[in-house]
């Protein structure tokens, strides 16, 4: 019996938030972990302390990416948000917010194209690490309630990032039938 591993668990949660039963059954190697009937999604799960950090916000916006080119190549998934979730894990009973994250066109296609809805996040001061992103996007949340999250610009690509609270406050997924 397969022991009930933390990533699985987030998975299963992400796969809900967006109105699906859960994740895939098995292991499949392939580039999603949850598609439900509103939404195809990666998760990601970082622990924070360790001595290099596994992913970036780099690496999210490549998956951003790959997944929103994804959901163009096949005509039953374009009807669906193309979403990376993101969770860093910082230690024993010390919380941190879910990240949604999707590229800015496909923000752009399923939130609107308005920039005073996501607060920019300043990658030159604060760098690529996921966690300091996380802090931000929590920060926001409570200090700029116009904002639903953050904007985050690398060279030529951009995202943007959502806490799981404010995007569940604004949207709601039922399990269809």
């Amino acid at each position: 019996m397969a022991k009930n591993h933390f990533w699985k668990m987030f998975e299963n949660k992400c796969a809900r938030d967006f109105g699906g039963a859960g994740r895939f059954p098995a292991n499949q190697g392939g580039a999603l972990d949850f598609e439900t009937p509103y939404a195809i999604g990666q998760c990601k799960t970082m622990k924070t302390g360790a001595a290099r950090a596994s992913y970036s916000v780099r690496d999210v916006m490549t998956w951003a990416r790959e997944i929103e080119a994804l959901a163009q190549q096949e005509t039953a998934r374009a009807e669906k948000w193309p979403v990376v979730c993101v969770k860093v894990r910082r230690g024993v009973a010390i919380r941190s917010e879910t990240l949604f994250c999707l590229s800015m066109s496909a923000a752009a296609s399923w939130i609107g194209a308005a920039t005073a809805l996501y607060a920019t996040y300043p990658v030159t001061t604060h760098g690529v690490s996921l966690d300091r992103l996380t802090t931000f996007v929590e920060m926001i949340a409570t200090m700029e309630p116009d904002t639903i999250g953050a904007r985050v610009v690398l060279g030529r690509h951009a995202m943007v990032v959502i806490g799981r609270a404010r995007f569940l406050q604004s949207y709601t997924f039922k399990r269809a039938n």
